[in-house]
């Protein structure tokens, strides 16, 4: 039952941020998906394209081709259905073993100026070094027993220009959580469709734990990235440490209310912050300092009137669904600039 609890709400929280993604996604104006693929500003041809199809119920790949002279390709669109609820459609190229996705396009509409574009990719430490973290949501929610129930949304940014791959000797990029933390589960990313107005899908095996590090495992293209994941603190010591190792532009914490008294250190006073009928304390800090560590220290649990792991991850879906938004206007930006 807790399986199937947690894989519900694992798919309710990509559904919300997809909607909301798609309510914000510009129309295009034909019946057909046309456009390059690219790398480094040049016709990427020989690559193979696929057209995928995303509705209310169904999603994957409905068509391949693959770019011709010029990084040229044209791949006319289904009907649409009706009874689908709503359906849209976004192109992938793959390069070198990479997947990359273009915009999403409503279905019933094209894009005759589409455009994807792949990198080359580099193990270089140096770059990898380089890599960004501009968000870390923490939520945080109080179980029945005294210990919490803990959802983090990790955003990463990967600056350089090519796409980073993990070599043979050890993952691309590491998080760090707190010691004695259990229950680790890896989470679905972006909108759990593949889609790159909410990110691409995080797919099993790309983030791993290993001790009390959370390890990214799959490539990095040039971008933010999205990463999602679980895990549980236990009611004893009634303490925590939140280790920030890199640099970050805005840590948020988010406490449901009710709870145990808790105390933060590291992080800016707390704000009454409600979503959807339910009440957090919001701590935030901002330019948070590679090496800063984040103080929580309960006393006395406060049982919480719903199911934990439902709150958890349906604030999850709220912060996806704004990491959404952001991505569709920083693509309308580029558009803006591209045209």
């Amino acid at each position: 039952m807790t399986d199937r609890i947690r894989g519900a709400a694992r798919r309710k929280a990509g559904r919300l941020a997809f909607v909301f993604a798609l309510a914000l996604a510009a129309p295009a104006s034909a019946q057909t998906l046309a456009g390059t693929v690219t790398r480094a500003g040049a016709p990427a041809p020989g690559l193979e394209v696929e057209l995928h199809r995303v509705t209310r119920n169904t999603r994957g790949p409905v068509a391949r081709v693959s770019s011709g002279l010029g990084g040229a390709f044209s791949i006319p669109l289904p009907p649409v259905q009706d009874t689908a609820g709503f359906t849209v459609f976004f192109a992938t190229a793959v390069a070198d073993g990479v997947r990359y996705f273009g915009p999403v396009v409503h279905g019933g509409a094209g894009d005759t100026r589409y455009r994807i574009e792949v990198f080359d990719t580099t193990t270089s430490r140096a770059t990898v070094d380089s890599v960004h973290v501009t968000r870390r949501d923490v939520v945080m929610i109080p179980g029945s027993e005294g210990g919490w129930e803990v959802a983090e949304l990790v955003r990463v940014d990967n600056r350089a220009r090519r796409t980073l791959v993990p070599d043979a000797t050890r993952p691309l990029f590491g998080i760090a959580i707190p010691r004695g933390s259990t229950a680790f589960e890896a989470g679905d990313g972006g909108d759990g469709s593949g889609s790159p107005q909410a990110g691409p899908r995080q797919a099993a095996g790309e983030i791993v734990r290993v001790g009390d590090r959370v390890w990214v495992a799959a490539p990095l293209v040039p971008g933010e990235r999205d990463f999602i994941f679980r895990y549980r603190l236990p009611p004893s010591p009634q303490q925590a440490t939140l280790p920030v190792e890199h640099a970050t532009d805005s840590v948020n914490l988010y406490v449901r209310q009710p709870s145990p008294d808790i105390e933060v250190a590291g992080l800016g006073d707390s704000r009454p912050f409600a979503v959807e009928g339910d009440q957090f304390l919001l701590y935030t800090g901002a330019g948070v300092r590679a090496g800063s560590k984040v103080g929580l220290d309960w006393r006395g649990p406060t049982p919480s009137p719903v199911d934990p792991r439902w709150a958890a991850l349906g604030l999850t879906a709220m912060v996806l669904a704004a990491g959404a938004w952001l991505a569709v206007r920083r693509g309308r930006e580029a558009g803006a600039r591209g045209g």
